[in-house]
């Protein structure tokens, strides 16, 4: 990763999102490693470690990260750490292939923001992270267990750019999380291959004019299966297009009283104008009309 994006990433994630960062050793800790369930491949292990644990040098970020988890609890309930550095794989001629990974946890010690609050504030981060990167936005793809053991089926998503995956993101669960957290927490982890992220120094920003007439908004909350996932929610939702439309923000879930068991209730904020008018009364319960066909059509039901 060249001296720029490392700046833009650390001034990102530093300066706007409360991130500290820190740096770690180069190798892993095989005891560590051990606990966690984590056995890598294609490793390098040094001649002359210095401890006989610490001889293979690491193939990914994410394991050193969870070692500090515990070890700032005793400090702090809450807080959120990344690094920027190195990873080693050994190439199929026996050679060394040398990759830049950022990695990152962010714990919490409550239970409150919840874990899908929580998980969504640091996709947010990595959402900001490639806007100033400049190379595009992340598409975040709902994934199986992975080859990691932080990458446990329905907690994870594989970050992809232009198709191509670049890293992950996802939250501890079972035997893992018991392990990092021996005290409780939540813990949000990612990692993304910089090497395949690297944007121009100053990138081209795409300005749009604001609207010269006023426009109007109109907010719903939908009752949706949590087991289903709020990306499948999100691309339903996407299928609607209406001429009135400008764009359409999540506000915030809500689970609890009131909702059948084992869903929640997602709001939505749809920004309505037209570039050429101001919007009467008449077309805006059109537009609603039109948006509550297309949930009915969806079996998506309005929260009561």
């Amino acid at each position: 990763m060249s001296t720029w994006g490392a700046v833009k990433a650390r001034r990102l994630l530093a300066g706007a999102h409360r991130f500290v960062e820190v740096e770690s050793y180069g190798w892993t800790d095989g005891d560590w490693l051990q606990r966690i369930g984590f056995q890598p491949e294609r490793t390098i292990a040094l001649k002359n470690p210095a401890a006989q644990q610490n001889r293979l040098l690491r193939t990914t970020l994410v394991p050193n990260m969870l070692a500090l988890v515990g070890r700032n609890r005793a400090h702090r309930d809450r807080f959120r750490l990344f690094e920027i550095g190195h990873v080693y794989h050994r190439a199929d001629d026996g050679g060394c292939v040398e990759t830049a990974r950022l990695a990152g946890v962010s714990f919490h010690a409550a239970s409150r923001p919840s874990l899908e609050e929580h998980f969504r504030a640091i996709k947010g981060v990595m959402e900001d992270l490639a806007c100033t990167i400049g190379r595009g936005e992340f598409a975040f793809e709902p994934s199986a267990g992975g080859e990691a053991p932080w990458q446990t089926a329905d907690h994870w998503v594989r970050v992809r750019r232009g198709g191509q995956p670049v890293g992950g993101l996802g939250v501890l669960a079972g035997p893992i999380q018991e392990v990092v957290c021996e005290e409780g927490g939540q813990v949000v982890w990612f990692e993304l291959t910089m090497d395949e992220l690297e944007g121009p120094i100053y990138p081209q920003v795409a300005y749009e004019a604001s609207p010269v007439y006023p426009g109007s908004w109109q907010d719903f909350s939908l009752v949706w299966d949590v087991a289903q996932g709020f990306a499948a929610l999100d691309e339903r939702l996407a299928a609607f297009s209406h001429p009135l439309v400008l764009r359409r923000d999540f506000l915030y879930a809500y689970q609890g009283k009131g909702l059948p068991l084992g869903t929640a209730s997602y709001s939505f904020r749809y920004w309505l104008g037209a570039w050429d008018r101001t919007l009467s009364s008449e077309e805006i319960d059109e537009f609603r009309s039109a948006l509550l066909a297309f949930l009915k059509s969806e079996k998506i039901p309005l929260r009561g």
